[in-house]
């Protein structure tokens, strides 16, 4: 199912916006118009997991629900940080996109 485009264009600047900050905010106004929306967890992830903020990065994904698309994204993501020591899904996109059959990132 498709986001609203209103959600969807705070989503599109969060993904292309120039500062952490910036990105967070829209990424937040997504999440706040539609919660259910996964895909700006993940993208809020990989901004909290670039600056070195693991423990927000966890908490944006953790209500990603078993049902959800992305969930076996993320159980991959956060099977192939464990095991390699990573802490960003940036750092292993290619891999757990290899290893899921999902999207990458951006």
């Amino acid at each position: 199912m498709h986001p609203p485009i209103a959600v969807f264009e705070d989503f599109i600047k969060g993904v292309v916006a120039e500062t952490p900050a910036t990105a967070i905010n829209y990424l937040n106004a997504a999440l706040t118009r539609q919660p259910s929306f996964d895909r700006a967890r993940i993208a809020m992830w990989d901004v909290y997991a670039d600056e070195g903020d693991h423990q927000h990065a966890l908490a944006a994904v953790t209500p990603v629900p078993d049902g959800s698309p992305w969930a076996a994204y993320v159980d991959a993501c956060l099977a192939t940080c464990e095991k390699t020591g990573q802490e960003s899904i940036h750092d292993n996109e290619g891999v757990v996109g290899t290893l899921v059959g999902g999207p990458r990132l951006i």
